[in-house]
């Protein structure tokens, strides 16, 4: 029998030898293009980025990466901020 490794969605990551489902935290598990949902998800792949700079200190593409994705989650949390001051609240005390 061959084991083919299968491959993990988008919006599931391992932590911890579990495996942390981005919908559990979701308000509408339908809406993956809402704000607070883009923003957990650069937050998890800011997350695997660093940890990967930290392994390959030289890998400038992977830097300039980060630098993009942390500027996009910058961008996405004023936005959350200016128009649902609610939600941007409930992120806030994540």
């Amino acid at each position: 029998m061959n084991s083919i490794p299968q491959k993990t969605s988008s919006t599931t990551i391992k932590k911890a030898g579990e495996k942390v489902t981005i919908a559990e935290k979701q308000i509408d598990p339908a809406n993956t293009g809402s704000a607070l949902f883009q923003i957990q998800r650069f937050t998890q792949r800011i997350q695997q980025l660093t940890n990967h700079l930290q392994r390959n200190k030289k890998d400038n593409v992977t830097k300039r990466s980060l630098i993009r994705l942390v500027g996009k989650r910058n961008k996405m949390t004023k936005y959350l901020q200016r128009k649902s001051p609610d939600l941007y609240e409930i992120l806030s005390q994540k």
